[in-house]
C-alpha cells in the first residue's frame, strides 16, 4: 500500500515537470529576436536551475516517506506475529 502511495504521489508531479519543461521550451521558440533570446536564456537558466533544486529536494523528501512507510509496514508485520 505504501509503494502506492509514493507512486501515486510521484506520477502527477514528475508529469508537472515535463509540462512546464515543454511550455519553456515552446515560449523559447517561439520569442522573439536575438536581444529576448539572450535575456530570456539567462531568465530561463535561472527557473531551470530552481526546478532542478525543487525536483531535488523532493526526491529526498519522497525517499525519506518511502523509508518511513517501508519501516512502518515492517514494524506492522514484526508485531503482527
Amino acid at each position: 500500500m505504501g509503494a502506492l502511495a509514493i507512486e501515486m504521489f510521484a506520477v502527477p508531479v514528475m508529469c508537472l515537470a515535463v509540462i512546464c519543461g515543454v511550455v519553456l521550451l515552446l515560449v523559447r521558440l517561439l520569442g522573439g529576436g536575438k536581444a529576448a533570446n539572450a535575456a530570456m536564456t539567462q531568465e530561463e537558466a535561472r527557473i531551470f536551475q530552481e526546478m532542478h533544486h525543487g525536483m531535488e529536494r523532493l526526491e529526498r523528501r519522497m525517499e525519506a516517506l518511502e523509508t518511513i512507510l517501508l519501516d512502518s509496514a515492517r514494524s506492522g508485520d514484526e508485531t503482527g506475529r
